[in-house]
């Protein structure tokens, strides 16, 4: 499998959560550390901003072993289970490469197990600024 590295961006509420996933089609895995914001314009451009600082400091983060992981979202939030966490819950990937930015909304997947995504990936030029990013995420998150 071929390791991917976006930003996951959960809005549940009136807080955002922003945080490093690795993986891939099918298998993504958070790893922290949880950037944890409020749900506006600002406050996300800022958690983009340090989880990009984060991707690009933490190259060498490695697959957490899936027998005993747990994701470090669920404590940020308070919650115990993943259930409880996708309640009421927009989740959108964010990417960053040499040529554009990519932004992925998911919706929850049939069943209530997981997510799919939701249309192609919304692309930005690479010289977007965070505050325009936020708001292009945001608005993906009222569609």
């Amino acid at each position: 499998m071929t390791e991917e590295r976006v930003l996951a961006v959960y809005i549940r509420g009136v807080k955002i959560y922003v945080v490093l996933q690795l993986g891939g089609p099918g298998l993504r895995i958070d790893v922290g550390p949880v950037i944890t914001t409020a749900a506006d314009e600002g406050g996300l451009a800022d958690g983009i901003r340090q989880g990009l600082e984060i991707e690009v400091s933490d190259e060498q983060r490695e697959m957490p072993n899936l027998r005993t992981y747990r994701s470090p979202v669920l404590s940020a939030a308070g919650v115990d289970s993943i259930s409880k966490f996708e309640k009421g819950l927009t989740y959108i990937t964010f990417r960053k490469t040499p040529e554009r930015i990519e932004i992925q909304p998911y919706r929850c997947a049939p069943g209530g197990r997981g997510f799919q995504a939701h249309g192609k990936p919304r692309e930005l030029p690479t010289n977007t600024s965070m505050l325009e990013i936020a708001r292009a995420i945001l608005r993906l998150a009222q569609e």
